[in-house]
Parts: C-alpha cells; structure tokens; sequence
C-alpha cells in the first residue's frame, strides 16, 4: 500500500553485563501501475472527448489521489491528449482528447511513471482482435514494443 514505512529494530545481548542496539529505517513505498487493474472510462463522440483512467497496482490500490504529478498520460497512435491530466480527488484521472477513427487503433493512452515502463490502456469496449496491435512506446531513451 502507498504511503510512508517507518521500521524499529531492537536487539539486546549479554548475560551479566547487557547492551542493547537500535536501528531505525524509513522508507516511501510507491505503486507501479498494473494495465490489467487500471480502469479506463472512454467519452468520445464525433472524434471529441475525455479519457478517465483510474490507476490501480497489482493488488488492486488506487495510484493517488494527488499523485498526477507523478504521472505522464499521452496518447496511443490515433489519440491525441490536449491538455495535462485533471486529478478528480478520488482516484481517477481525466484527460481531454481527440480520436481519429481511420488510425486502426481503439482510442487509449500511455501511462508513464518515473522509474518504471510506460502502461497502454485503451477502451475496454474494443474487441481483443483490435487491441492486439502494437506500437511503440518510448521513455527517455528506453524503447520498446507493446
């Protein structure tokens, strides 16, 4: 789960004379995005539209609310993102869009976290034969196929 991980360590030796030792460690744990368990919600009429998408980790928790600055949402070939992602404060994340139909991609974005590969999610509406397609993403100079 999110959040910030405080842990104690306490060690006592010695039988007539006794010492003991202390460590204190802390640490923040943030989640990776699974595509598998992230939501996605696709609005788009006559080309127009939004795209929601709600982040979760393998385990199912939400990656936020207040984490959009730690993520960059663009479009999948076909999708174009026009303005930054809006947080919704719970959870979700909304980004206005166009969607060209003659792409032969579903509409869908790219999500991208610091640190870790970007995550494809398209409209869950779209049959498996279509979703199959793959294109390139590209995080830095990190590369590779989806």
């Amino acid at each position: 789960m999110e959040g910030n991980y405080t842990f104690h360590f306490r060690a006592s030796y010695g039988d007539t004379c006794t010492a003991a030792r202390e460590l204190f460690w802390s640490l923040h744990v943030d989640p990776s995005i699974d595509p598998s368990r992230t939501g996605v919600t696709v609005n788009i009429n006559g080309g127009a539209g939004t795209i929601t998408v709600v982040p979760r980790d393998q385990y199912g928790n939400h990656v936020g609310p207040g984490r959009g600055d730690g993520l960059t949402i663009t479009g999948v070939p076909g999708t174009v993102v026009s303005e930054p992602a809006r947080d919704n404060g719970d959870g979700s994340y909304t980004v206005p869009v166009t969607w060209s139909s003659s792409s032969g991609n579903s509409p869908g974005v790219i999500i991208s976290q610091l640190g870790r590969p970007p995550v494809v999610v398209n409209d869950p509406k779209v049959t498996r034969k279509t979703r199959s397609q793959k294109w390139k993403t590209c995080s830095g100079s990190c590369c590779s196929w989806r």
